[in-house]
């Protein structure tokens, strides 16, 4: 049973309205989970502030997609205005290099009910 952990947008988590995450794929561990496989998910996981946010499932499996093709509807699942938006505000500060972002990098996408 995967456990992840939130420390941005957590009023758009509690809402329902983000219900996907994208994470940079360091490893195929997300990879081995599958649709209806329970998720947990917290807010900062490993400082006082911890609250569980959720106990759901995954949606369907997780996959991969290149930085090069996130779009507009993908930024918006994951709880952003659009694309433009996502890259200027979070994506390329965090995974950038010198304010671009990296075509290739691979990104895990996970999803819950």
């Amino acid at each position: 049973m995967p456990v992840i952990s939130f420390s941005t947008l957590k009023d758009k988590i509690l809402s329902g309205e983000k219900r996907q995450t994208i994470r940079p794929k360091r490893s195929d561990w997300w990879l081995k989970f599958k649709k209806g496989d329970k998720l947990i998910g917290y807010w900062k996981l490993r400082t006082k502030e911890r609250e569980l946010l959720f106990v759901s499932e995954l949606s369907e499996d997780p996959f991969v997609v290149k930085w090069r093709d996130f779009t507009d509807e993908l930024m918006h699942m994951d709880g952003f205005k659009d694309l433009e938006t996502a890259n200027k505000e979070w994506f390329i500060p965090k995974y950038g290099k010198d304010g671009e972002i990296i075509p290739d990098m691979e990104f895990i996408v996970i999803r819950w009910i």
